[in-house]
């Protein structure tokens, strides 16, 4: 048999929370799935864009360029009676900004207690209190509960509370640095690839029809070709009149990022404070002297199946499986495809005239990347 594709199993140094810390999570998650139409069994990147979308349409930034004072897109979210020229003129204020980063780095990097401040007090089976800054008025529609409650969170903010959301419906993310900005990726299972994402700005980034992970972004930028990097908004982000590569945001100068920082440590759960900064290689970061140097495989690595040989045992074939998936604990097998799947060894023993497919599962019954054999 040959190995159509695969995981590569390559060292790694990123440090994920469990998928199941957020389990709690995951009804509000359906409920925001069902907010912007996506189905629960859509795909990875499907659900990524509406989970992060709805904290760039929540989760309201300071930042005035963001939703000027003249426009009454997503004006649903603030108070009754309040509107963004209100909003601005409040939370873009210095000392506003300064009072609520004091807030919210409180709490940083907690993210489970940043997003229930946000939402309110979710209970073990998923429940959530009506004691956050955003209210649900109506099902499926929140807003802002009162200008006197609200503390605007800014990009890193917004990203590590999404990280939650994320990770209650089985999509591992990981927290960026670049220039002027904290964006974020999630890892796309489909294709072993992350892929850079945005509550800020509501949006991913494309280049020539393709979405970019970090690294093509940040290998765009060093290549000249800052200037034909679009963002596609996500849903609920289309009231956000700019991108991250438009004027007025620092990468508008034309060479688009001076440097990227990935940070390794993610703790969406709390408990660790550390940001373990890698950078790309030999690209620039925000210290090349404090961060650490790393490749593409150590710091955005293939997560799920991986081969770790192939016998031939008389008529049989043995394969041995690997796993890197956070939180292991089973394999499975396919020989339809990835329509079914039962369990199996380590070590197992397929038909070798079928196609077979492997994937890894954790204790919430989410995957990472399967390998596929063929005959």
């Amino acid at each position: 048999m040959r190995i159509v594709s695969q995981a590569l199993l390559r060292p790694h140094v990123l440090q994920l929370p469990p998928l199941a810390a957020a389990a709690r999570f995951r009804p509000l998650a359906l409920k925001m799935l069902a907010w912007a139409g996506i189905d629960p069994a859509a795909s990875t990147r499907q659900r990524a864009r509406a989970i992060v979308g709805w904290f760039a349409a929540h989760a309201v930034h300071p930042q005035e360029f963001l939703h000027p004072a003249g426009t009454a897109l997503n004006i649903g979210v603030l108070p009754v009676g309040e509107t963004w020229q209100s909003y601005n003129t409040l939370f873009n204020a210095a000392a506003t900004i300064d009072r609520d980063q004091a807030y919210w780095y409180g709490i940083f990097p907690d993210g489970i207690t940043m997003l229930q401040k946000l939402v309110g007090t979710v209970a073990a089976d998923g429940s959530v209190t009506d004691d956050g800054m955003l209210t649900e008025y109506a099902p499926g529609k929140w807003r802002i509960r009162s200008f006197a409650a609200w503390r605007a969170p800014q990009c890193t903010l917004q990203c590590k509370m999404a990280q939650v959301v994320l990770a209650a419906i089985g999509i591992l993310s990981i927290d960026i640095s670049t220039a002027g900005h904290d964006p974020m990726a999630f890892y796309e299972a489909e294709t072993g690839r992350w892929l850079y994402i945005d509550p800020t700005f509501g949006e991913m980034l494309m280049l020539s029809g393709r979405h970019l992970t970090p690294f093509d972004a940040m290998k765009a930028s060093r290549d000249g070709l800052a200037a034909a990097i679009s963002g596609e908004k996500l849903i609920g982000a289309s009231y956000i009149p700019v991108g991250y590569f438009a004027a007025p945001s620092t990468p508008a100068n034309g060479t688009g990022m001076s440097f990227m920082t990935i940070h390794t440590a993610p703790h969406w759960a709390g408990g660790m404070s550390a940001r373990a900064p890698y950078r790309f290689g030999d690209m620039p970061s925000q210290s090349a002297l404090y961060d650490r140097q790393g490749t593409m495989s150590q710091l955005a690595p293939m997560l799920g199946v991986g081969i770790a040989g192939i016998l031939q045992q008389g008529q049989n074939i043995e394969v041995r499986l690997r796993s890197s998936w956070p939180g292991h604990v089973a394999f499975q097998r396919s020989i339809d495809s990835g329509l079914t799947w039962g369990p199996c060894a380590a070590i197992d023993f397929p038909l070798r005239d079928r196609e077979v497919r492997y994937r890894s599962v954790d204790a919430s019954g989410f995957s990472g990347t399967p390998a596929i054999l063929s005959r």
